[in-house]
C-alpha cells in the first residue's frame, strides 16, 4: 500500500512538471510566430498583470502650461512681409485764412493755414515761385498749423499770398495755394472835387451854342443854376454824365453876342456827399 502512495506522489510531480513545460513552450511559440502574434495581445494581460498594475500606479507628470507667443498684427492692408511704401505725396493745404476782406483801416493781420502732415511752409506775393526760391516763411516751422503776421497791407489793391509747403520726406508742392483779401476802403464822407470847368473867357462873336463841362474826382451827378447859393436839390438844370460818371456835360444853346454867362455848379457823389459851396463857370460871347 505504501508503494502505491509513493508512485502516486511521484506521478503527480511529473505531471506538474510536464504542464509547466508545455505552458512555457506554448508561450514561446506565441512570442516567436508573427502569424499568431495577435493571440499575444489576448493572453498578454494574463502574463503581465503585475507589470500593468505597477504602471497604473505611476503618477503622470504634470505638464506646465506652455507660453504661446502672441503674433504682432501688421498694419491694415499690409502683409507681414510687406515693407511700408515711401511717402511720395506733398502736403495738402487747407483752412486758408483770412477768407474775407478786412475792415477799413486795417494795417496788419495774421495769415494762417493747416497741412495734413508735418510740414514747413513758405509764401510769396508772386505766383508760380518755386518753394526753394520763396524767402518768406511761416513762423510755426515743422508742424500742422502755420501762421505769420503780415505788417504791410496794400490799402487800395488785393493782397495776394501764394503758398507752398514741404514735408519731412522732401515732397514739395508744385502748385500754389492762394490767400487773397482786400482792405475795405474807409467810409466816403467827402463830396466830389470839381475840376476842368469849360468854357471860359470870351467866345467868338456869332456862336449860338457851346458845350459846358465839368470833371469830378469820383463818381458823381452834377447840377447848375444861374442863381448862387442854391442847394443841390433845388438847382434847375443837370449835367449829363459819361459811363464813368466823372465827366459831365451840358449843351448851352441860344447864346448872344456881348453877353456874359455865369453858372453855379454843385455835385453829389454816390455816397450822397454833396458840395456845400458853388463853383462858378463864367464865359461870354464877343460883341460884333
Amino acid at each position: 500500500m505504501q508503494n502505491i502512495n509513493n508512485i502516486r506522489e511521484r506521478g503527480i510531480g511529473l505531471l506538474g512538471i510536464e504542464i509547466i513545460v508545455a505552458i512555457i513552450f506554448i508561450i514561446s511559440i506565441f512570442l516567436i510566430s508573427p502569424k499568431i502574434g495577435g493571440l499575444v495581445k489576448i493572453f498578454a494581460p494574463f502574463f503581465s498583470f503585475s507589470a500593468q498594475t505597477t504602471e497604473t500606479k505611476k503618477t503622470a507628470p504634470v505638464s506646465s502650461p506652455s507660453k504661446t507667443a502672441v503674433p504682432i498684427k501688421p498694419p491694415s492692408g499690409v502683409s507681414p512681409t510687406e515693407e511700408p511704401k515711401p511717402d511720395l505725396i506733398p502736403p495738402k493745404r487747407s483752412n486758408l485764412l483770412p477768407k474775407y476782406d478786412l475792415p477799413a483801416g486795417t494795417l496788419k493781420t495774421i495769415i494762417s493755414m493747416e497741412t495734413d502732415e508735418v510740414a514747413a511752409c513758405r509764401y510769396s506775393q508772386a505766383s508760380g515761385t518755386d518753394y526753394d526760391a520763396m524767402i518768406n516763411t511761416f513762423s510755426a516751422g515743422n508742424t500742422l498749423s502755420h501762421s505769420v503776421l503780415i505788417t504791410t497791407l496794400n490799402q487800395t489793391a488785393v493782397n495776394n499770398f501764394f503758398i507752398k509747403c514741404k514735408d519731412n520726406f522732401g515732397n514739395k508742392n508744385i502748385d500754389d495755394s492762394l490767400i487773397a483779401f482786400s482792405v475795405k476802403p474807409a467810409p466816403d464822407i467827402t463830396p466830389p472835387e470839381r475840376r476842368n470847368l469849360a468854357p471860359s473867357g470870351v467866345l467868338l462873336p456869332g456862336i449860338k451854342e457851346i458845350l459846358m463841362s465839368v470833371s469830378t474826382d469820383e463818381k458823381a451827378h452834377c447840377r447848375f443854376s444861374t442863381t448862387q447859393g442854391k442847394s443841390y436839390g433845388t438847382m434847375e438844370s443837370s449835367f449829363s454824365s459819361n459811363k464813368t460818371y466823372t465827366y459831365h456835360t451840358f449843351i448851352k444853346k441860344g447864346l448872344e453876342n456881348g453877353v456874359f454867362y455865369d453858372y453855379f455848379i454843385k455835385c453829389c457823389d454816390f455816397s450822397n456827399n454833396c458840395n456845400d459851396g458853388d463853383v462858378m463857370l463864367r464865359f461870354s460871347v464877343g460883341a460884333d
